[in-house]
């Protein structure tokens, strides 16, 4: 649904970020190089949280008007406002 939507974008975005950070740690740890690695873990959880605050504050912010992007039905857009 029109919610779901919502969901699955701002979860495929964290998760990308998520998965860059792997691979980042993962390289310093493979190039012997273990001080990096814990530096790019904390930049990858500083960009993450600082994401998350981001995209809830506008999800917050345009609560009530986010459904009109989603659908031109009142009675949905009552209903995802109320979800939200």
């Amino acid at each position: 649904g029109i919610l779901g939507t919502l969901w699955d974008s701002v979860e495929t975005l964290t998760e990308g970020m998520a998965d860059a950070g792997e691979v980042r740690c993962a390289y310093h740890l493979g190039n012997g190089k273990p001080e990096q690695a814990k530096r790019s873990a904390y930049k990858s959880i500083l960009l993450g949280v600082t994401a998350s605050f981001f995209f809830t504050s506008i999800i917050f912010m345009m609560g009530e008007n986010l459904a009109t992007w989603f659908t031109s039905d009142p009675a949905l857009q009552n209903m995802i406002a109320e979800l939200i």
